[in-house]
């Protein structure tokens, strides 16, 4: 079944975003071991992540108006954020994935949700930690992952949010919520 996956990806995508969707669900895979998730879902997921996101825009933005799952009206206003619904719908319904944990990793996967799964955030997470990633937190972002997942959560939303204000972006209010969520799990933890 994973390498109908990957076949079917492969034809859809460059050859740097299938790299890195290997990437991403390799880095799934050890965080999903780590925290013991069903490896194999978290291996799915997170190859499955950005399964569409080398669609044209156009084409791109039918599939989430056509995809019968909800979007915010800031989701729909920003074309960055098309691939996560898209990539969702091609799972459910092109390769006929009915795991809805695996569907809602894939789906919020962009723009996080308060109260996320174990295999949610561990695509979020696994998403913005891939080896192929080099920005400047990175090693940090990797550390705090293998420490407490919550603490790393608080921690990506909180640099997403800066990224997304510092140019001007808009930010999805599921987005604000997951980080209102893991500030009040992180400081009833004693992590902030």
């Amino acid at each position: 079944m994973i390498d109908s996956y990957k076949s079917l990806i492969r034809q859809g995508l460059s050859k740097k975003r299938y790299q890195h969707s290997i990437y991403v669900a390799d880095e799934c895979k050890k965080i999903a071991k780590k925290y013991g998730a069903n490896v194999e879902d978290a291996y799915i997921a997170g190859l499955l992540h950005d399964a569409k996101k080398d669609v044209p825009p156009d084409e791109l933005k039918l599939m989430v108006i056509n995809s019968n799952i909800e979007a915010e009206e800031i989701e729909l206003d920003t074309p960055q954020l098309w691939h996560a619904i898209a990539s969702c719908q091609f799972a459910r319904d092109k390769l006929g994935i009915s795991n809805i944990d695996i569907l809602n990793a894939i789906r919020y996967h962009t723009v996080a949700r308060p109260n996320m799964s174990l295999l949610e955030k561990i695509v979020y997470l696994g998403d913005i930690s891939s080896a192929d990633r080099t920005y400047n937190d990175v090693g940090k972002v990797r550390r705090l992952i293998y420490s407490n997942l919550d603490s790393a959560m608080l921690y990506v939303l909180k640099f997403v949010i800066s990224n997304l204000l510092s140019h001007k972006g808009q930010v999805p209010s599921t987005t604000i919520q997951a980080y209102n969520h893991y500030l009040s799990v992180n400081k009833a933890q004693n992590l902030t």
